[in-house]
C-alpha cells in the first residue's frame, strides 16, 4: 500500500505546476491511508476530577515512545491555576506510564501560570521514525505561556514561549525557558488574526527551505477579521533560520474557516512524499451535529491547503469522548496508524484517547467516577444481592440485577406454564448520608408487586410492573451500613395492572406474552437536594408547526421551611450551543409541589426523522444564591443544586384518526411514512 501510494503521489506532484487542485482521487487515497475507524479507548486519564489532560505530542527516542501532554489543575474554567507539561513513556503506543513534569509553574514571570508545551523538530515523515532532533546540541519546545490563572485565556491573553534542554529527554526534568515570549500578541508585527490570543504551536525542520527558511512554525491564534468582523481561531505560519528570530508569513492566516465562532487549530504536519497533510481540529462547525472533530487538509507548498470534504477522521462517538473528540497527533508505525486525540465527556473530564487503523483491543484506562458535588448523585445497587423463591429454587442464590426467576422453560407454550408466587431479595450496602439531602430508592421494573423494608422499616406494598417507582427512604436510611429487603409478589390471574400474564388468559392456547418474575430492571439509590425536580418532572413537547417548544417542570420542597429558587431550562443543539434559555423565580412553601410552565419560539428547527435522528438536549436546573467557596463576605451567586437532562427530537406527526379527511396515511414532518406491522400468535 505504501509503495502504491508513493508512486501515485509522486506522479501527481509532477503535474503540480499545471493543476492547482489536488485530484479527488488523491484526497480519497490519503483518507484511506490515514483513517482510524477502531477506537482503542483512553490511554492517559486523570486520577481525580480536579485535573484535565490535553494536547498530546508523540515522538520516539531509541526504542521508547514518548508523549508530552498538558495538564490543567482545575475542575472548571476559573478554579485552576493553569497548564503544566508532563511526560509519559510507552513500549507499544497503547500502554503509557507517566514520568513527571517537564514544564512547571513558576513563582513569577510572564509565564508563571501557563506552561503548556509542544516539543519541536520531530520527524514529520509519514511512516518515518518520529525521532526528535537537536539544534545546537539542545532539544527545543514551544509552549503556551501566560500570567493569568484559569483555563487558557479565561483571564489574560496567552503568548508563545520557547523552552530547551541539553539533558536526557527520556527523563522527566524541568526544561529551561526564556524570560519573555518568543511570539506575542503585542509584537509590532503581530497580525490581525492573532491579536487576541495565541495558542498551540509546533516547529518543523525543513532543510529544503520550502518557504525560504529552515524552520517552519505552525500556530493557531484568535483574532477578528477586519473584512467581515468575524471572531474566530485560525492557523498561521512563522519562519526562522535560528529558532530565535521569527518572521510571520505575510499571507497569514494560511488556513481558516470564516464562520463566526469556529475554531480551526492544532495543526500537525505529515510529509507524504511531495505532499503535506495537515491534521487539525474544528469546533462548533454549524454543518456538524457534534461539537469538535478531527479532519485533514492537503498542500503542495505548505501555504495553499485543500480541505478534505469526506468523512471526518475522529468524531464524538463514545461515552469518554461524547462532548469533544479533537486535537490530533497521528503516527504510522509497523503498518498501523495511531490517531491520538483529546477526549472530553459530558462531565467535562479530559484525557488522551487513541484510535487505530486495525483492531487493537480495548483499553482498561477509565476516567474516575464523576463528582456530583451539590447535585444529584445516582448510586447503582445492582450488584451483590441474594434471592430466594421456593417455586423456583430450594436454596438462596446470589444474583446481580436485572434478574428474573421465570426462565420460560424453552418449550412451545400450549398451556399455562409460567411461574407465579413470591420471592425475597436481600442486599446489604454502605453509603454516606449527608445533612440536608433526600434519598430515594428507584426501581425501574418489578414483576409485579414490591414490599420494601429498609433497616427494619417496612413501606406499603406497591404495584410496580413495568413502570419506574421512586420511594423516599430518607428517614430510614443510615449513614454507613444498610439492610435492604424486597418482597416480590407475582400472583397468577391478577388483573390490577395492564401487564397480565398471557398464560392466565381464559383463552387457553392464546398468549400475549409472559411477564417477568422478580426485580427485572436496575435499582438505584438517588441522593438529591431537599428541594428537587420530581421523578418524570420534566415534560417537553413542540407544536405541530415545530416553531415553539413547551416545557413543564415539577418541583417539590421537602423541607419544613419556605424556599426561594430559580428554575432554569437551557435548550441546546447537538453540538452543545444554546438555542434558548428560560428562567423563572419561584418561592415554595414547606412541602409544596408546583409545576412551572414555560414556552419559547425556535427558528428553523432541525427536525428529527428516521434518516437523521437529530436530538437537542434540555438541561433543567434548580439554582439558589450561595457564597462561592463558603466565603460569607463574598457577593452571593446563583449555584445549581439539582439538574436533569432530557434528550428531545423536534418533529411533527399526523395520524389519520385526527385528520378525518379520508387520507389514511401516516405523516412524519409532512412526509408520508409507511408503517409496517406483523401480528403473530400461537
Amino acid at each position: 500500500m505504501k509503495y502504491i501510494l508513493t508512486v501515485f503521489l509522486s506522479f501527481v506532484s509532477v503535474l503540480g505546476g499545471f493543476a492547482a487542485e489536488i485530484p479527488v482521487s488523491v484526497m480519497q487515497r490519503i483518507y484511506q491511508e490515514v483513517r482510524t475507524p477502531y477506537k482503542y479507548g483512553m490511554v492517559v486519564a486523570p486520577t481525580d476530577n480536579y485535573h484535565k489532560i490535553d494536547c498530546p505530542t508523540v515522538f520516539r527516542v531509541g526504542d521508547k515512545w514518548l508523549m508530552t501532554y498538558v495538564v490543567y489543575n482545575g475542575k472548571d474554567g476559573t478554579d485552576g491555576r493553569g497548564y503544566e507539561t508532563w511526560l509519559a513513556e510507552s513500549d507499544d503506543l497503547l500502554h503509557w506510564t507517566t514520568k513527571g513534569r517537564i514544564l512547571s509553574y513558576k513563582d513569577d514571570g510572564w509565564d508563571m501560570n501557563q506552561r503548556g508545551g509542544f516539543p519541536a523538530l520531530i520527524d514529520w515523515t509519514w511512516g518515518g521514525n518520529y525521532g526528535i532532533s537537536k539544534y545546537k546540541d539542545k532539544y527545543w519546545m514551544t509552549y503556551i505561556g501566560g500570567h493569568g490563572t484559569g483555563y487558557e485565556a479565561v483571564r489574560e491573553p496567552l503568548n508563545i514561549g520557547m523552552a530547551w534542554t541539553d539533558a536526557d529527554i527520556t527523563k522527566a526534568h524541568e526544561w529551561q525557558s526564556a524570560d519573555k515570549p518568543l511570539l506575542s500578541i503585542n509584537d509590532k508585527d503581530a497580525q490581525w488574526w492573532e491579536k487576541l490570543v495565541q495558542y498551540k504551536s509546533t516547529i518543523y525542520d525543513d532543510p529544503a527551505k520550502t518557504l525560504g527558511k529552515r524552520f517552519v512554525m505552525f500556530y493557531n491564534a484568535g483574532g477578528i477579521n477586519p473584512k467581515n468582523d468575524l471572531k474566530a481561531e485560525r492557523i498561521g505560519i512563522a519562519l526562522s533560520n535560528d529558532l530565535k528570530k521569527w518572521k510571520r508569513y505575510d499571507g497569514n492566516p494560511v488556513f481558516a474557516n470564516e464562520v463566526g465562532g469556529i475554531i480551526t487549530g492544532d495543526a500537525q504536519i505529515a510529509k507524504m512524499d511531495d505532499l503535506y497533510v495537515m491534521f487539525y481540529f474544528k469546533a462548533y462547525d454549524p454543518s456538524r451535529k457534534y461539537n469538535a472533530f478531527n479532519t485533514f487538509a492537503v498542500s503542495r507548498d505548505l501555504i495553499h491547503w485543500q480541505t478534505w470534504d469526506g468523512e471526518d477522521l475522529i468524531i464524538p462517538s463514545k461515552p469518554y469522548d461524547e462532548m469533544f473528540a479533537h486535537k490530533s497527533y497521528v503516527v504510522k508505525h509497523d503498518g498501523v496508524v495511531y490517531h491520538f486525540y483529546c477526549a472530553v465527556n459530558n462531565d467535562q473530564q479530559r484525557g488522551i484517547a487513541v484510535a487505530t487503523s486495525v483492531p487493537m483491543g480495548r483499553s482498561e484506562v477509565r476516567f474516575p467516577a464523576p463528582e456530583r458535588k451539590g447535585r444529584r448523585n445516582i448510586i447503582s445497587l445492582n450488584d451483590g444481592w441474594t434471592a430466594h423463591c421456593s417455586v423456583a429454587h430450594d436454596s438462596v442464590v446470589s444474583i446481580n440485577l436485572p434478574h428474573n426467576f421465570d426462565d420460560y422453560y424453552g418449550y412451545r407454550q400450549m398451556r399455562h406454564g409460567n411461574l407465579h408466587g413470591s420471592a425475597i431479595y436481600n442486599k446489604v450496602f454502605t453509603t454516606e448520608k449527608h445533612v440536608g439531602k433526600r434519598y430515594f430508592l428507584q426501581f425501574e421494573g418489578v414483576g409485579t408487586y414490591a414490599t420494601v423494608t429498609l433497616n427494619g422499616h417496612q413501606y406499603p406494598k406497591e404495584l410496580v410492573g413495568r413502570t419506574v417507582w421512586t420511594l423516599d427512604v430518607t428517614d430510614a436510611l443510615r449513614d454507613g451500613q444498610n439492610t435492604l429487603q424486597v418482597l416480590v409478589d407475582h400472583p397468577a390471574m391478577q388483573t390490577a395492572s395492564p401487564w397480565v400474564c398471557g398464560g392466565c388468559s381464559s383463552e387457553w392456547g392464546f398468549s400475549e406474552g409472559s411477564q417477568p418474575f422478580g426485580i427485572f430492571r436496575p435499582v438505584s439509590l438517588i441522593e438529591t437536594d431537599a428541594v428537587r425536580i420530581e421523578p418524570f418532572g420534566v415534560h417537553i413537547w413542540n407544536n405541530s408547526t415545530c416553531d415553539s417548544i413547551f416545557i413543564e417542570t415539577e418541583v417539590k420542597n421537602y423541607t419544613s421551611n419556605p424556599q426561594t429558587l430559580e428554575v432554569v431550562n437551557k435548550f441546546a443543539f447537538a453540538n452543545g450551543k444554546t438555542a434558548f434559555r428560560l428562567s423563572e423565580g419561584l418561592r415554595l412553601e414547606p412541602g409544596e409541589t408546583r409545576t412551572i410552565r414555560q414556552v419559547s419560539p425556535i427558528d428553523n428547527a432541525h427536525r428529527w426523522c428516521l434518516d437523521d435522528p437529530y436530538l437537542y438536549t434540555l438541561t433543567t436546573m434548580l439554582k439558589r444564591p450561595d457564597h462561592k467557596d463558603g466565603d460569607v463576605n463574598a457577593e452571593p451567586v446563583l449555584v445549581t443544586f439539582d439538574e436533569v437532562r432530557t434528550p428531545f427530537g423536534i418533529r411533527s406527526i399526523s395520524w389519520p384518526v385526527l385528520r378525518k379527511n379520508g387520507d389514511n396515511r401516516f405523516y412524519l414532518n409532512g412526509v408520508m411514512l409507511l408503517l409496517q406491522n406483523r401480528y403473530e400468535a400461537e
